[in-house]
C-alpha cells in the first residue's frame, strides 16, 4: 500500500483509497498511478426534443383554468334574489316575501310554503 497526494486538496491518501477521507474528492487509482488527470464531467442540458409536449401543457392549463372558473360562476349562484326594495324573496320561485310571510313561512311564498 502506498501513499499518493490527493489531487484536489494535497494530503496524502492511500492508493487503494475510492475517494479523498479529507474532502471527499472520488479517486480512481489507475489515473492517480498513470499521473493523468480525472476526466471532467459536464452536466447534461436539458433538451426538448418534443416542442409541441409543451405547447399540449400549456393550453391543457389554459382549458382547466377555463372549466374552474365556469364551475366557480355557476355554483356561486344565490337562490335568494335582492333588488333592493324587498328583503326576503321566494326560495322556489322569487317572488317577493313581507316581512311577516318570511317571519311565518320562511324563505317560501304561500303557494310553497312547506
Amino acid at each position: 500500500m502506498a501513499l499518493i497526494n490527493c489531487p484536489e486538496c494535497g494530503k496524502e491518501i492511500s492508493d487503494k483509497s475510492v475517494a479523498c477521507p479529507h474532502c471527499g474528492f472520488p479517486i480512481e487509482s489507475e489515473s492517480i498511478t498513470n499521473n493523468t488527470e480525472l476526466p471532467k464531467v459536464e452536466p447534461k442540458t436539458s433538451t426538448n426534443t418534443n416542442p409541441e409536449k409543451s405547447d399540449n401543457s400549456c393550453i391543457g392549463c389554459i382549458i382547466i383554468i377555463a372549466i374552474l372558473i365556469l364551475l366557480s360562476a355557476l355554483g356561486s349562484g344565490d337562490t335568494n334574489y335582492y333588488d333592493g326594495r324587498f328583503n326576503y324573496y321566494c326560495n322556489v320561485c322569487g317572488n317577493p316575501l313581507s316581512d311577516l310571510t318570511y317571519y311565518y313561512n320562511g324563505p317560501y311564498c304561500n303557494r310553497h310554503k312547506k
